[in-house]
C-alpha cells in the first residue's frame, strides 16, 4: 500500500493555491454564494490565495483583543485574518496613494493621519 504525501511537495511549493471561479471555499469548487459554511476560510467573491505573515506578539495580542471585543459585545466571532483583509481592503478602498512612501514608519503615518482626520 502505498501512502499519498499531504501538502505540497518540494518541487510545487510555489504553486498557487487558486483557481479561478466565481466563488472559493476550502476545497476549491463553485459554491452557492448564499450556501452558509462554518469555520475556516470564508467564502470568496474574488480568487484567493493562501500566504503567511510574520506579526509581532503584540500585534497578535492587539489582534486577539479587538477580536475578543467585538464577539463580546456583538456575538460575532471575526478571525485574525478577517480583521487583515478588512484593513488592507479599506486602504485599497481609501483611494490613498502609498506609491511615493519609502518606509513602513511613513505609511504608519499616513494611515494615522487619515484615520484621526476622519473623527
Amino acid at each position: 500500500m502505498s501512502k499519498t504525501p499531504l501538502g505540497k511537495q518540494a518541487g510545487n511549493i510555489f504553486a498557487q493555491d487558486s483557481v479561478n471561479c466565481d466563488v472559493m471555499v476550502d476545497d476549491k469548487k463553485p459554491v452557492e454564494a448564499t450556501e452558509k459554511r462554518g469555520r475556516g476560510r470564508p467564502t470568496q467573491i474574488k480568487a484567493w490565495s493562501k500566504t503567511t505573515t510574520v506579526l509581532t506578539n503584540d500585534l497578535i495580542f492587539w489582534l486577539d483583543s479587538l477580536s475578543a471585543n467585538i464577539r463580546r459585545n456583538s456575538g460575532k466571532v471575526i478571525t485574525r485574518s478577517e480583521l487583515i483583509r478588512a484593513f488592507a481592503s479599506a486602504v485599497e478602498e481609501s483611494g490613498l496613494d502609498l506609491s511615493e512612501v519609502s518606509s513602513v514608519d511613513q505609511i504608519k503615518n499616513l494611515l494615522a493621519q487619515r484615520l484621526n482626520n476622519a473623527k
